[in-house]
């Protein structure tokens, strides 16, 4: 087994979409449990927090349904009520740019897969505790020391799939008990936890590294904060073109700001409808000195 939704102001518009925000703050590191762990005689999931990027989620559907894995249905909470959600499954390897990234997919019974969930994790506190929601349940997973979880993982990794009795199977791989929680649609502890997960059939592109650009010395007397806006489109891969400065102290400062954000930035695309979609998209930069 391996190991704040981004703030914006949406314009929403159907040629590709067209959204506008504020891209100021930076990365964060996460710190807090790392490892979580739901099982019963229907799924197990692991799901490791790698970085503020990036989570890995194992899936075993033990039960006799397909069960629908979403990018956005991963939430993790942190120690303040704070929730960050994943976004898009990188599909690796890939040939074709186009198809690098994925909203879902389905899992078919008696699989089992590991996927990488890419999305914003930049917690403002440490990370507490982890969700994921499929079809009308929503599973808190439990949390686990970097020691239990290797434990657990090993124990996953000796499961027999093809057994018709999952029960049997759990407890002969060295399962005592189900670990975490599941809530079912219209209960009120289901409606409790229901608060974390967006219901946004449009997304936002995300970006996934965005360092400031540095202000010249001979623009010292700009007064503070030195912002560019900038327009661009972000491809269904991430990738970034059609470039336009549309506010800026002066020409230089915004050719800046946009060769940084051209040769530096790196952004997940958006999505549309389950499924990732071009999108038009409005910067505000902000110069460091």
């Amino acid at each position: 087994m391996s190991r704040k939704v981004l703030r914006r102001s949406l314009l929403v518009t159907f040629l590709g979409l067209a959204f506008a925000g504020s891209l100021l703050a930076q990365p964060k590191t996460i710190s807090g449990t790392r490892q979580y762990l739901y099982l019963s005689d229907q799924r197990i999931l692991t799901l490791e927090v790698v970085n503020s990027e990036k989570v890995i989620l194992n899936y075993i559907n033990v039960g006799q349904a397909y069960d629908l894995v979403e990018a956005p249905s991963i939430v993790l909470v942190d120690e303040l009520g704070g929730s960050y959600r994943g976004h898009v499954i990188a599909i690796e390897p890939v040939t074709d740019p186009a198809e690098r990234y994925r909203v879902n997919e389905l899992l078919a019974p008696k699989k089992f897969k590991g996927f990488t969930i890419l999305g914003n994790f930049r917690m403002d506190a440490p990370a507490k505790t982890a969700y994921f929601r499929t079809g009308g349940r929503v599973i808190e997973l439990e949390p686990l020391t970097a020691d239990d979880f290797e434990k657990a993982a090993a124990m996953v990794a000796a499961i027999d799939l093809t057994t018709d009795d999952p029960k049997f199977a759990l407890q002969k791989a060295g399962f005592k008990r189900g670990y975490g929680k599941i809530y079912f649609a219209g209960t009120p502890e289901a409606n409790d936890v229901e608060k974390w997960f967006t219901q946004a059939d449009v997304l936002a592109p995300i970006p996934v590294y965005r360092p400031a650009p540095k202000l010249p010395a001979k623009f010292a007397d700009l007064a503070d904060p030195v912002v560019v806006e900038l327009k661009l489109s972000v491809s269904k891969s991430g990738g970034l073109y059609q470039f336009q400065v549309t506010k800026s102290p002066n020409p230089t400062v915004g050719e800046l700001a946009m060769d940084t954000v051209k040769n530096s930035w790196r952004f997940l695309p958006a999505i549309s409808k389950g499924q990732v979609a071009d999108a038009s998209l409005t910067l505000r930069v902000k110069f460091d000195r």
